[in-house]
């Protein structure tokens, strides 16, 4: 039989080979796992349009879009 001594070293010993498998399995997890993938911003948001200021108004609109004023 293991005497007092013995068997705390042996459950000393088995707790620390489990903590290192535990954490270099960890490491091989996160190692191998894929970079979480953001999606993309919304096409409005990244594309810059030049403003013109409307003759009528004076309201400043994107070049080239349909805008419709009452003249005011």
């Amino acid at each position: 039989m293991l005497s007092l001594p013995k068997l705390l070293l042996l459950l000393i010993v088995a707790g620390a080979a489990w903590y290192g498998w535990r954490v270099w399995q960890r490491k091989l997890n996160v190692a191998a796992a894929p970079a979480p993938r953001q999606a993309p911003p919304p096409a409005s948001a990244t594309v810059a349009q030049d403003l013109v200021k409307c003759p009528k108004c004076g309201t400043y609109v994107a070049a080239g879009s349909a805008h419709q004023c009452t003249g005011a």
